[in-house]
């Protein structure tokens, strides 16, 4: 069984690619001055074969001299929309893909994010 505190490890090594990932709680405070991604991993539901749950994906974009960066916004939604992996964690097999996307904004942080709402299942037993 892949726990969440192991979901989260497991993202924030593939994000990794895409910018800082921060794990739920490490993050920087205040106004966003530069790209981050945050990592919020959600309960999971067990099931006679696989433990599914989501996982809350924030990139956060700061804004260009108070507007939003629409289009580091859109490369993020498009690189983000495509995420998807099939992999083993100490013997056991999990897979992730994105569930769903959107763009919002955070007045208090001065930026707008993508926010990602991604799947995650790992499969109860080791193969």
């Amino acid at each position: 069984m892949i726990v969440t505190g192991e979901v989260e490890n497991i993202l924030y090594k593939d994000l990794r690619e895409f910018g800082q990932p921060y794990k739920n709680g490490t993050e920087p405070t205040g106004i966003v001055t530069s790209e981050r991604i945050q990592i919020i991993v959600k309960d999971q539901s067990k099931s006679k074969y696989w433990n599914s749950g989501f996982v809350e994906v924030n990139f956060l974009v700061p804004n260009i001299d108070g507007k939003p960066n629409t289009r580091r916004l859109v490369e993020v939604e498009k690189s983000l929309s495509k995420l998807e992996k099939y992999g083993r964690y100490n013997g056991q097999a999990y897979a992730y893909e994105t569930y769903s996307i959107t763009r919002l904004e955070d007045k208090e942080l001065k930026c707008w994010f993508v926010n990602c709402r991604i799947l995650f299942e790992s499969l109860n037993t080791k193969l």
